[in-house]
């Protein structure tokens, strides 16, 4: 059955629960607390006959293509404040998660051996383990507080920044990669019961633990930041927020398809998809075979995948044509011809990589498409599914071959006609939101909080 989760993630973000309606001229957005109304106003801007004011004079109604359009437009707006080069969620300049790690001073544990000396604990709030498992980390804190028994050390736990698997991630059968990593594996493979690790998560000096990546269960105290955009696109002189521009969002493609075919489920799930919107049999081959095209310039693909109308639903999975196209560090065509494409589509199909999380989540969520995926019917119990990715603008289905193009109508009519109550948490797009929440669980005077923080903790 259809799941999109909590009705309100299928809304496009950068809309802080604001419709724009009609008082003379366009503009004029509801603030927070207004939802309710927010939902009266939409569904009356796409009524046939004129409104009627309460001074009795008549007043126009938008017209559907109207609000879309101002819907775009407060997008592009809200993105132009919030998000520049230096807060967009890039955390792999110089190494992998490297902007994130240096936001923080900390004491690194290298391994289950690694011994903590007391005197760390008045020098530093957080504990940094890279690749360092969960059950490694319980092990080190067990071992220290036999040794000191009377020391209390409130801290917070910065554990396994991987693009794949975090803290709590385990492989999922035809889902992820098959690592054997994770909870799955604490007992059999590192000698920890989870409720052993499950003591060292619950203890009151464990404020909260900061990891990537989807999670096999959900914990109050554990957080997955989000994976972000790609280190690449940091190379580029042609980049995300360059290329997007209001002009640029006549959403004239229903679905995006950009997908690797690897022979597993995507494979059958594009096939299926493409049924579903009655693509041919040529066009169903070329999107799930690995293919490379001789001789394609970036012209002659984007005229080949050029919408034909702007009702177009589907192209075809234009993996294969992008790759086939040559460039190099400075220009990359390919890389180009993709962000083009999703900024001319409303949705982007974005089934899980080696994780659940995936560049291409964010990537659409920055130029206004809205990613649909699966919850694997784990939305309940993966904090990353429910927490991390809460009030933001995503599809999910329980399977792939819910997705048609009457259901993405539908979809996309609720993402105009109802946002949701308390709004969009686009800030969750900005490194700084997840650096601030890292910190807002340590206490004020805090060991390890500078001057600006310490200003900030006495501010509340």
């Amino acid at each position: 059955m259809m799941s999109i989760f909590r009705r309100s993630f299928a809304v496009p973000i950068f809309i802080f629960v604001s419709v724009y309606f009609w008082q003379g001229k366009l503009g004029t957005y509801l603030q927070p607390g207004q939802a309710s109304d927010a939902k009266r106003l939409a569904n009356s801007t796409f009524a046939k006959k004129d409104n009627t004011s309460s001074n009795g004079e008549s007043t126009p109604s938008l017209s559907k293509e109207e609000v879309v359009a101002a819907f775009y437009q407060h997008h592009y707006d809200q993105m132009k404040a919030l998000v520049n080069f230096s807060s967009v969620l890039r955390w792999h300049d110089g190494g992998s998660f490297n902007t994130w790690i240096q936001e923080f001073k900390f004491v690194t544990i290298e391994n289950a051996t690694t011994s903590l000396e007391e005197a760390d604990l008045h020098n530093h709030s957080f504990v940094f383990a890279r690749e360092v498992s969960l059950c490694a980390v319980a092990k080190v804190f067990d071992k220290f507080r036999k040794n000191n028994s009377q020391v209390s050390w409130p801290h917070v736990a910065l554990i396994r920044f991987h693009n794949d698997f975090g803290a709590l991630s385990s492989p999922l059968r035809g889902h992820t990669a098959s690592l054997k990593l994770g909870p799955d594996f604490w007992e059999k493979r590192e000698g920890c019961s989870r409720e052993f690790v499950l003591s060292y998560i619950n203890h009151p000096d464990t404020l909260a633990i900061f990891t990537s990546q989807f999670q096999i269960f959900k914990h109050e105290k554990v957080f997955s930041i989000p994976l972000g955009i790609p280190r690449s696109w940091g190379n580029l002189r042609w980049s995300i927020l360059e290329a997007y521009h209001p002009s640029k969002t006549n959403r004239s493609e229903l679905l995006m398809l950009n997908v690797r075919p690897w022979k597993n489920q995507r494979a059958g799930a594009m096939k299926q998809i493409l049924q579903n919107f009655n693509a041919s049999d040529a066009i169903i081959e070329a999107s799930i075979t690995r293919k490379e095209y001789e001789g394609l310039t970036a012209e002659k693909v984007a005229e080949m995948i050029k919408p034909k109308d702007n009702n177009t639903k589907i192209t075809q999975n234009t993996y294969n044509l992008f790759q086939s196209v040559k460039g190099n560090k400075k220009s990359d065509p390919a890389t180009h011809l993709y962000y083009n494409q999703m900024m001319r589509s409303r949705f982007v199909w974005s089934p899980s990589g080696l994780g659940l999380d995936c560049y291409r989540h964010w990537e659409a969520i920055y130029l206004g498409s809205i990613p649909v995926t699966s919850h694997l019917g784990r939305m309940e119990v993966d904090g990353w599914m429910s927490d991390t990715m809460r009030d933001l603008p995503i599809v999910w289905v329980e399977n792939y071959d819910q997705i048609t193009p009457k259901f993405l109508e539908q979809a996309f009519d609720r993402i105009v006609l109802e946002p949701p109550p308390g709004g969009y948490r686009y800030e969750k797009l900005t490194k700084q939101y997840w650096i601030d929440k890292a910190y807002s669980f340590l206490p004020p005077n805090s060991p390890g909080l500078n001057q600006k923080r310490q200003q900030t903790h006495s501010h509340g």
